[in-house]
This record gives structure tokens, C-alpha cells and sequence, in this order.
């Protein structure tokens, strides 16, 4: 992408073939420079996937009339829109995480629930007969014993849900790593409180919080895993080739 007058020599300049069209590419060629300096700017910015994915669509409508002129720039967008989705998902996974840490103290210390009020339900993704496709997915009621943990399972599928309009399939894998730490972190966060716990209180007070853990422990393993595992598996489907 050099600039035409110093690849051409002086009398070149002075005629007219393939002049035109060189400064054309130069002229082109510093307005897609502009364009990546824009894009990294403002795409950090970016607080709604329905906003990104508008700022996705004008920037590939720019594609074609540049590609006439001999310039790609599907790579550049690529990388920048990809790298700026993968940004945004993990934005929402880290505060459904920040909100899950504070609300684990207080389920932690509050006393177990019923044995009635945990029991977990099978999770069931029922098909359609006609065409094959998954139904929509019901939400496990068993996750309303722990209220906390119901809300942080709302929190990651809003998050999942936003990304529809702008996370395409190549993204699946990076979004599954993000998800996939945010669980396990979710999970540790848990069993975190448990040794403290221990060196802190008798042990006839700390055996009935440990055993109200356990109800938690399989909430979050047997319910929640399953069903925010099959909401991402709808919004980002395994590839089969044809």
C-alpha cells in the first residue's frame, strides 16, 4: 500500500496511463488505514451487541468497492470485529462472575434449605418429531431453591443471548473457553469458603453449612451446567460439514 508518487518516476507522472488508477489504490489505501484506526478506537466502546453488530454489518458493506480497486480488507475486519465480540462476551461472563462472588457469602452462611426444596430435576432437551430441532429450553425450577444461583444462571443466559445478532460459528470455540472458565471459577468460588470455614467455627457449627453446600454443589452441577451448556449449544451449534 505505497504511495503512488514515489513508485512512479517523474516524467511517468506526466502521462495519463495507469496514473489514474494508482492513485486511486493510494487514495484507497489511506482510507482503509483510516478505517482500522477508527474501528480500534471505537469498538472498545461498544456496550450493546445489537449496536456491534450494526458497526459489523457498514464495515463489510465496505468490502466489496475496495476489493475493485485490488485491496482486501476482509482480514483486517475479521480480526478486529472477531477480537471485539470475544471482548464484549467476556465483559458480561466477568460481571454475572463479580455478581455470583458476592452473593456466595451469603449462601455460604444461610441455613440448608428443605430437602424438598433442592431436589433436582433431570434436565431434558425435548425434540421436535417433524424436523428434528430443539424445542425452547425450559429453565430448571429445582434452580429456584438458591435464588442467588438462579440469577447468575439468568445473568450468563442474557449474556449468551446478546450475542446473537453478532457472534458467528467460527466464534464458538473462544466463547466456549470463556464460558467454560466462568463455570469452573463459579464453581471454585463455591468451594472456596469450605477450608476457611473449617479453622474458623466448632465443628457442630460447621457441619450443617457444609451439608447445606451439598444441595448447591448438585444445583449448580446437575442443573445449571446442563442448561446454559444446551443455550449455547442453540446459539452457537456444532459445525457438521455437508
Amino acid at each position: 500500500w505505497g504511495d503512488a508518487s514515489a513508485e512512479l518516476l517523474p516524467n511517468q507522472l506526466l502521462e495519463s496511463s495507469g496514473v489514474a488508477a494508482r492513485l486511486l489504490f493510494t487514495w484507497a489505501a489511506h482510507a482503509a488505514r483510516a478505517l482500522e484506526r477508527t474501528l480500534a478506537e471505537f469498538l472498545p466502546r461498544v456496550q450493546e451487541a445489537a449496536f456491534l453488530a450494526s458497526i459489523t454489518e457498514h464495515a463489510s458493506a465496505l468490502s466489496p468497492p475496495l476489493s475493485r480497486l485490488g485491496l482486501r480488507i476482509q482480514p483486517m475486519l475479521r480480526a478486529q470485529l472477531r477480537a471485539a465480540v470475544i471482548a464484549f462476551c467476556s465483559r458480561n461472563f466477568n460481571a454475572a462472575l463479580e455478581h455470583w462472588r458476592r452473593a456466595v457469602p451469603t449462601l455460604v452462611a444461610a441455613p440448608a434449605p428443605k430437602p424438598d426444596a433442592h431436589k433436582i430435576e433431570p434436565h431434558k432437551t425435548e425434540q421436535s418429531k417433524s424436523d428434528g430441532r430443539a424445542q425452547p429450553l425450559a429453565p430448571p425450577h429445582s434452580l429456584l431453591a438458591f435464588p442467588p444461583l438462579a440469577v447468575f444462571a439468568n445473568h450468563l443466559l442474557m449474556s449468551l443471548n446478546e450475542l446473537r445478532p453478532c457472534a458467528p460459528q467460527e466464534l464458538r470455540r473462544p466463547v466456549a473457553r470463556t464460558l467454560a472458565a466462568t463455570l469452573v471459577a463459579a464453581a471454585t468460588l463455591v468451594a472456596a469458603p469450605i477450608p476457611t470455614q473449617r479453622h474458623a467455627h466448632a465443628q457442630s457449627t460447621q457441619a450443617p453449612r457444609t451439608s447445606g453446600l451439598r444441595p448447591l454443589c448438585s444445583a449448580l452441577a446437575h442443573a445449571l451446567l446442563p442448561h446454559v451448556l444446551s443455550a449455547f449449544d442453540c446459539l452457537l451449534p456444532p459445525w457438521t460439514p455437508p
